[in-house]
């Protein structure tokens, strides 16, 4: 499935206004399943997601508005969903990347037996199987971190370009959402990099030494920790 623009997104709206018992849940629905497939294309293209944020907050307020149904409540939850979806899909995207890591080390410690515990008699194939690994596994945890702030900066911007439009309440409550979200942002970030820590001990120092040396080289102390 591939994302809809602002115009398909209002569509889509209107006609849940006007078709739904309960517009509230069925909005709510439609936007969390909405996101969950930007989230999809974005990591098959690299793509922001931030555009696809903007798009159902637009979308959301222009087809109620249509409707004569002004709700910035409603706008304000719907910010809501779209930051903890993309939490929720982001915590689960990591643990699966992190489970794949986990399986790549198990089968260097395997090989490890077979060698005695010497790292140097560990086949080449091994070790750049954990290489890759780790470096698949800090590649995407960058693009799932810049994603997930992307949302934050998506409900700030909205905040800002609707001043003038938003109710006294709504506002703050946007923006308390998008100060949130960049909260999410930094706890996760923490997670992820005491999970890498963690990854690259070992219990034998000579292979502690290898991991640490190994993710230097692919992950130069210059570069933006994830």
């Amino acid at each position: 499935m591939t994302t809809k623009n602002e115009t398909e997104i209002t569509k889509d709206i209107k006609k849940i206004i006007a078709d739904s018992n309960d517009i509230e849940k069925d909005v709510s629905a439609y936007v969390k399943n909405n996101i969950r497939t930007s989230i999809e294309q974005s990591r098959k293209t690299g793509t922001s997601i931030k555009d696809a944020a903007l798009n159902l907050l637009d979308a959301t307020r222009d087809a109620f508005g249509a409707a004569n149904q002004i709700n910035d409540e409603l706008v304000e939850k719907i910010a809501r969903i779209i930051t903890e979806t993309t939490r929720e899909s982001t915590e689960e995207f990591l643990k699966a990347e992190q489970k794949a890591a986990d399986a790549a080390k198990a089968t260097l410690d395997e090989a490890l037996v077979k060698s005695r515990g010497d790292i140097e008699q560990v086949g080449a194939d091994t070790r750049e199987a954990v290489e890759s690994a780790y470096v698949d596994m800090k590649e995407k945890t960058l693009a799932e971190l810049r994603r997930l702030d992307a949302v934050g900066d998506a409900i700030y911007e909205y905040s800002g370009e609707k001043v003038h439009n938003l109710n006294e309440r709504a506002r703050p409550q946007l923006e308390e959402t998008a100060r949130k979200s960049k909260e999410c942002l930094e706890t996760i970030q923490k997670s992820t990099m005491e999970y890498s820590r963690k990854w690259l001990e070992h219990s034998r120092a000579e292979v502690a030494e290898w991991l640490v040396k190994m993710a230097d080289n692919v992950n130069p102390k210059n570069d933006d920790e994830a």
